[in-house]
């Protein structure tokens, strides 16, 4: 309960979804009054009558997940249609797995609510913010490339590589984990989407966008807790 708490401070997180069957997490966390709303999501009906009483605590019923992603998923969509988090906040969730079971082990997830931009095959396992410069031609990508830039193109091949060397992320309409792109990310360690399908006319220049590669997909707004 108290990590839960010291990291929503810390991050400066507004909200805290619990997903509890028997209302414990979300009472361990509220014990400790953190400075965030609460949102308890359980999956019964009477804990959810029992967690109204508690302080800071906003309990919600629904169906039980039946895995962990789809927990989190849930977690967030619950945490939006309580109007307790919006496009670009972060939210911090705490579950027992394995989801619902009494006297398991809390996970804690760091989960940023960004619209998805586009998604692809990621290559490399980070997550980077930043600014994109989007180019239709190696000609373009390379006048308008900026230090620590996100390049969004069709393609790339050579002609794109001082473009790419300025680049802080690689975000590719085409090609798949053998493509130019996604060899010279790893060769150079950044990351990679591969595949955006119409990244280059969903994404505008100068946007801030992250680019998760781990899972390939590209979020609209920036989250640095990642």
């Amino acid at each position: 309960g108290r990590s839960v708490a010291e990291t929503a401070e810390n991050l400066n997180i507004k909200t805290i979804v619990a997903a509890t069957k028997s209302g414990h997490t979300a009472r361990m966390i509220s014990k400790y009054r953190p400075n965030a709303d609460i949102l308890a999501v359980t999956f019964d009906d009477r804990t959810r009558r029992g967690l109204t009483v508690n302080w800071g605590v906003q309990p919600v019923l629904a169906d039980a997940p039946s895995s962990t992603d789809e927990m989190f998923q849930l977690a967030t969509e619950e945490a939006k249609k309580a109007g307790l988090a919006k496009e670009g906040d972060l939210i911090l969730i705490v579950a027992g797995v394995p989801v619902g079971e009494k006297g398991t082990t809390n996970i804690m997830k760091i989960q940023l609510i960004g619209s998805k931009l586009v998604s692809g095959q990621g290559v490399g396992d980070e997550t980077v913010i930043g600014k994109t410069v989007v180019a239709t031609s190696a000609d373009e990508a390379n006048k308008n490339a900026v230090e620590g830039g996100i390049l969004v193109t069709k393609t790339t091949d050579k002609g794109y590589l001082p473009a790419i060397e300025k680049s802080s992320a690689l975000i590719v309409e085409n090609g798949g984990l053998t493509s130019h792109a996604a060899v010279v990310g790893i060769s150079m360690g950044i990351p990679v989407v591969v595949g955006a399908k119409d990244a280059t006319s969903l994404i505008k220049s100068g946007e801030v966008v992250t680019v998760d590669s781990r899972r390939g997909i590209v979020y609209h707004g920036a989250s640095n807790a990642l």
